[in-house]
Order: C-alpha cells, then sequence, then structure tokens
C-alpha cells in the first residue's frame, strides 16, 4: 500500500515543487476553519454519500480497474466522524459526486477584504458592500447559491446600491452585526443598516448539519423577534429569511439567527 511517505519521495525524485501542510483530521466546516493553511481555495474535503433514507456515509475509497467497480463506506456519528468497523462494500458500475464549490476570491484579497471563515467570500452588508466603501460583492463570490435565481436578485441588488453610491452622497450609517449561531453556520449579508436598508432584507444562510422538526429563531439582542417551524434543515439546502425594517427595534445592535430543537 502506498503510503505519505512513498509520495513524499516520488515528488522529490521526480523534482516536482511542492509543499507539506499537516494537521489534525477535520470532520466539518466548523473544525475546518479553524485550520490556517496556506491556499484555502485549494482545498480538498472528504465525500459523504446518503442512502434513500437520507442516512449520511463516509465515502472511504473506489475500487476498480479503468471504471468503478466497487465503493467502501463506513457509518457516520452525529458529529459526522466514522464509526469505527463499520465499513460496507458496495458493487457498481458508477459514482455519481454532487460537490460543493469555493468562492473564487483572489481579487478580494488583493484589495484587502476581510473573508468569513464559513463562507469563504467577503464580509457585506445589506447592500452588499463591503467593509472598503464602495466596493461591492455579490452571487457565488459571497457564498455558493443552490439556484442561479439567487445569484441574480443578489447581483441587481448590488448593482442598484452600487449606482446609488456614485449617485448620491454617502451618509453615516448604523452597522449591526447579523451572526449565525447554535447550528447556523453563517449568515449573508454579515451586517444592516436598520435606517437605511429597505423595508425588508433577505438573509440568507445554511446549518452545520441536518435537522428534523426544528425552529429557526431570530433574536435582536437576545430578545426573540420570530420563529419559524422547520421539518427538515438540510446543510445542501440554503435557507432564507425576511427581516423586516419595522420590526426591528431602535437602537439595535446585534441580530442573531440560531437552530432551537424541541421548542414549542
Amino acid at each position: 500500500m502506498v503510503g505519505k511517505e512513498d509520495i513524499y519521495r516520488m515528488l522529490r525524485e521526480e523534482e516536482i515543487w511542492h509543499e507539506i501542510t499537516e494537521h489534525p483530521a477535520v470532520y466539518n466546516m466548523e473544525e475546518m476553519a479553524q485550520i490556517q493553511l496556506p491556499y484555502p481555495e485549494a482545498d480538498a474535503k472528504n465525500l459523504f454519500v446518503r442512502d434513500s433514507k437520507r442516512r449520511d456515509y463516509y465515502l472511504i475509497t473506489v475500487r476498480g480497474d479503468k471504471r468503478v467497480e466497487q465503493v467502501v463506506v463506513s457509518a457516520v456519528d452525529d458529529s459526522r466522524r466514522p464509526v469505527p468497523d463499520s465499513e460496507m462494500v458496495f458493487d457498481c458500475d458508477t459514482l455519481l459526486l454532487s460537490v460543493g464549490l469555493i468562492p473564487e476570491n483572489e481579487l478580494t484579497k488583493k484589495a484587502g477584504i476581510s473573508l468569513h471563515a464559513g463562507t469563504r467570500g467577503a464580509l457585506v452588508d445589506s447592500d452588499r458592500e463591503t467593509e472598503i466603501e464602495g466596493i461591492f460583492a455579490c452571487g457565488n463570490v459571497l457564498h455558493v447559491h443552490d439556484l442561479v435565481d439567487f445569484v441574480s436578485q443578489e447581483a441587481a441588488r448590488a448593482g442598484e446600491n452600487a449606482a446609488r453610491y456614485l449617485l448620491e452622497h454617502r451618509r453615516e450609517r448604523q452597522t449591526v452585526r447579523l451572526t449565525g449561531k447554535n447550528g447556523v453556520r453563517y449568515t449573508v449579508p454579515q451586517y444592516l443598516d436598520p435606517e437605511g436598508m429597505e423595508e425588508s432584507v433577505t438573509v440568507r444562510f445554511r446549518v452545520g448539519k441536518p435537522y428534523q422538526n426544528a425552529d429557526l429563531a431570530v433574536y435582536a439582542d437576545g430578545a426573540l423577534l420570530r420563529r419559524v417551524h422547520k421539518r427538515i434543515l438540510t446543510p445542501g439546502e440554503m435557507e432564507q429569511l425576511t427581516l423586516r425594517r419595522a420590526d426591528l427595534p431602535r437602537g439595535l445592535k446585534q441580530i442573531t439567527i440560531q437552530v432551537e430543537e424541541g421548542a414549542q
């Protein structure tokens, strides 16, 4: 069996340029965000497969000569870690993969704009303006969308606000932090201005693991603002909630969106 030392030796013998970065194993995006990689845009992820009953399995290896003949998977626990001694072998001739994307943000980084650890995209407010005045971002450069319709909606909003920025004088804005916790990996946008925002703002986000019969709760400075029951929440499907300006209290500092299980 080929080990990592064999690969290192081959790279040296063939005089192939390479860098080696070692870190503890990670099993979810929260743990991944804690790892400082030199080239985060080029990272690779382990693959999970799901059966017809929505049970997840860890894809260990693919076997075959010239084409797929078998796949080896293992069960995963509630933290999506492989369960020891649970490997299963399936005979097959085709393996279909649906994999996520990583936003390309080379220009964003060169401009000195901060990136969110969860989305790998720029931090933006409800106008889709970044922390650098006059620079706007939208679409998959912020976070990976499920539908092109969402990308188009976000692009239209960013374009309108960029045009407004050029035509109107800049004014002082109130900044309210928008965060996700207890199962919500991130939110887009990450900031909003209750005084300057439109009548409503759509907040999009993803959860960190599957949930059944759970609530999405929105808190304004710790006070419950809204609760929405969801039969199923899954990381592969983007969620969204609408915040209405009329519902936001004066002097607001922070809005939090979180998953709550067992709530009535």
